[in-house]
Formats: structure tokens, sequence, C-alpha cells
């Protein structure tokens, strides 16, 4: 069973970021430059929530050869908050990725359009 989780994983980030989101044209999928961006929004710097990500950033990182950013929404609180979202608006992940409830609230709250992907 453990074994089959990995695959699975990056099965779903990969059709995540590459299948063409509403609105876009097909053609923006497919011509993709570089790697796909993925950011990882972790609620605490705790360790399951640090074992999940650097989990997610071994695999994808080595096998899919993904470009992964960590951030913590706490130090993102008011004007660097503000930074981060134009940040975004300007140059999207292709997938944004919470990994506790506050990163997810976070996400969520900042970002309430469908750009950029969310998983929670």
């Amino acid at each position: 069973m453990r074994y089959l989780i990995k695959p699975i994983v990056v099965f779903f980030i990969l059709w995540a970021c590459v299948i063409p989101r509403p609105g876009l044209p097909a053609e923006a999928a497919e011509d993709h430059p570089g790697p796909l961006h993925l950011t990882l929004f972790l609620s605490h710097n705790i360790r399951p929530y640090v074992e999940a990500a650097d989990g997610m950033r071994e695999i994808l990182e080595q096998t899919a050869g993904v470009r992964i950013e960590t951030l913590l929404p706490e130090r993102f609180e008011g004007k660097a908050g503000n930074d981060l979202i134009k940040r975004f608006l300007v140059e999207p992940p292709d997938l944004c990725v919470a990994i506790g409830p506050e990163a997810a609230a976070f996400l969520w709250t900042s970002f309430p359009e469908k750009s950029p992907a969310k998983v929670y």
C-alpha cells in the first residue's frame, strides 16, 4: 500500500498542473515554459507538516522536475502578504498546496478566484 501512495500523489499533482483550467486556452497548458512551479504553504513549522512537504519535494523534484517553493503564511501578514498576493497575480504558480488548516484558510482567503489552482 505504501508503495502506491507516491505514484498516486505524483499523478494527481501533475494532473492538476497540466490539465487546462477553465478560461485558459488548451495551448497554454501545452506551451508551458520550463518546469512546473508548485508552492507549498505550511500552517506551522512542525514535524508532520515539514515531513509532508519534504516528501512531496523529494518525489516531485526528482521524478517530475517540478520547481517547489515552501512558504509559511504566518510570515506574510500585513505588507509582506500584500507583496505575495501581487507577485502571485503577476506570475502565479501552477499549483498551490496547503498543508494544514491555517495554510488552507490563508490560501483561500488571499486568492478567492480560481487562479492559482489550489489543493488542501
